[in-house]
């Protein structure tokens, strides 16, 4: 069993009991469409992850005893898991794809789409590039952990690919763009398909049955790396509040309660991607509703505390298991249970149905996260 906390020893590891070769200068794309002849396959296998053992406050409910509202804490055991086997493939004069578009796309956008598979690919026979096409690029938990993981991945895995391109739709967010000026990564944005010495980095689609992927690779990846207009002043205890979906509807109550600790509420939409991950570095506490937000806290390799806010509805491990990764510690606290959650969740079987939910959450069973975390007030 590989411990957390030795992830950049097992992760060197790994590298070293791979097999690979030293890439040749990018200069050899072929003039074949099409053909591509492969220069690597290398591949990392799956390593057990440790999931620290941890609790969850839920809002009081009378299901402990009919005659009075109790709050529950429920005991999450220790877990082990293995992530999935990661395989990086360059291949020289290979095409990428057209832009991803969603197959109900097509019918909506047919001529675009015959455009992108007749059009001439942009060539790069001098260029190392990795399609991030294959994901949304406006949702920045997607871009840290499908995207940029990857990308950091395959030039830690080969370091010929220095000056890696990465290849970003036409019509890139903003936010996408900014990570990449952040990170000093080279890009071209295009819908067209791509030929050159394509790089891909493929792993096992995360689901239920497959929760981890590059968890175990994250301190190693994400601990030391640097960006541009880093912070150093910034807040030590945090309140990441949401403006629009997924609310707390007693926000302001929560707000009151977590200043008595010392926490500075933040909305993430206001503030700029570099201050974002500033924050995340330098936090010694953070409390946030689950969301894209909490994705910034693989940057914190200082033993982060997270205390995340669910509704009741819609619970995942994601942040869980980051945390546990960069060697942080975990506890949540679970808003105010309504009887449409259970139909739902066990009758109907739908897992979203409350994703986006708004929800209310006891300040009592808040408090008692804080306890557990260890996390005093301010005098």
């Amino acid at each position: 069993m590989l411990a957390n906390s030795d992830a950049n020893q097992s992760f060197q590891s790994s590298l070293a009991s791979a097999e690979s070769k030293v890439l040749p200068p990018a200069t050899i794309a072929t003039d074949t469409p099409g053909k591509a002849d492969r220069l690597l396959n290398q591949s990392l296998s799956g390593q057990t992850f440790v999931v620290p053992s941890s609790r969850m406050f839920v809002h009081p409910t009378r299901l402990l005893c009919a005659w009075e509202s109790r709050p529950m804490q429920i005991h999450l055991p220790e877990d082990k898991k293995r992530s999935s086997p990661i395989e990086m493939t360059v291949r020289t004069g290979g095409l990428t794809q057209a832009s991803n578009l969603q197959p109900r796309r097509y019918y909506r956008h047919a001529l675009k789409a015959l455009y992108q598979q007749l059009a001439l690919p942009v060539r790069l026979p001098h260029s190392y590039v990795l399609d991030s096409r294959f994901d949304t690029d406006q949702n920045i938990a997607h871009i840290v952990d499908n995207i940029l993981t990857r990308f950091l991945l395959a030039k830690r895995i080969e370091p010929a690919l220095s000056n890696l391109t990465l290849i970003l739709r036409r019509n890139a967010s903003p936010m996408m763009k900014q990570v990449c000026q952040l990170l000093h990564i080279p890009f071209i944005c295009t819908d067209r398909r791509v030929q050159g010495n394509i790089v891909t980095v493929e792993a096992e689609k995360r689901s239920a049955t497959c929760p981890i992927l590059f968890e175990p690779y994250y301190r190693s990846l994400f601990g030391s790396l640097d960006f541009a207009d880093y912070q150093a002043d910034t807040p030590k205890r945090v309140f990441i509040a949401r403006k629009h979906r997924r609310k707390l509807t007693n926000e302001a109550e929560v707000e009151h309660c977590l200043q008595a600790y010392g926490f500075i509420k933040l909305y993430y939409e206001d503030i700029p991607i570099q201050q974002q991950w500033s924050i995340a570095r330098n936090a010694e506490v953070v409390v946030g509703m689950h969301g894209a937000a909490l994705s910034s806290l693989v940057f914190n390799v200082d033993q982060v505390k997270l205390l995340e806010i669910f509704h009741p509805g819609y619970l995942v491990d994601l942040y869980r298991h980051s945390i546990a990764a960069v060697g942080g510690k975990w506890a949540a606290v679970i808003g105010q249970l309504h009887p449409e959650v259970i139909q739902a969740l066990d009758f109907e079987v739908k897992p979203r149905q409350f994703a986006l939910a708004d929800t209310t959450i006891d300040l009592g069973s808040l408090q008692m996260g804080l306890d557990y975390l260890e996390v005093g007030k301010r005098e």
